[in-house]
């Protein structure tokens, strides 16, 4: 017979603030599919907007829709996720920078130590995301 493990209920605040440092890709992507996105979208653009579109629609779900919110996201998973090339998903976040959508405060790549200078997997080479500073988008 399994028995019931009986979880204690956390105060309101860090519930909070669990849903917002939880939030992985994964579970942003699943979002996207039910929500209309932020208002403004129309205003980003380039030639391949509507891609551009929902990748800020992406990060807007990773963040809450809350302007000032860090995140980390890599290229590598990114272009998973879109199933294009990770060169390709790097280009995508360097013009969200352009426009202003995000900004990057620490680039990610293939590193031993963490930003804190921990080891990282034993001292292994563990390639890392790059964090980012949602902006929200200008002028919405």
């Amino acid at each position: 017979m399994a028995s019931a493990v009986r979880r204690h209920a956390a105060p309101e605040e860090s519930k909070a603030r669990m849903s917002a440092t939880k939030t992985g890709l994964l579970t942003a992507a699943k979002r996207v599919r039910r929500s209309c996105g932020p208002a403004g979208l129309n205003r980003i653009t380039g030639n391949n907007a509507p891609v551009l579109r929902k990748v800020v629609k992406l990060i807007h779900a990773l963040c809450d829709g809350r302007p000032g919110t860090r995140f980390y996201l890599g290229s590598v998973a990114l272009g998973t996720l879109f199933g294009v090339h990770n060169a390709v998903a790097l280009r995508w976040l360097k013009q969200l920078e352009r426009q202003g959508v995000i900004r990057r405060t620490w680039t990610g790549g293939m590193c031993r130590n963490d930003r804190f200078g921990r080891p990282l997997a034993h001292g292994q080479l563990v390639g890392r995301a790059s964090e980012y500073v949602y902006a929200g988008i200008p002028g919405a």
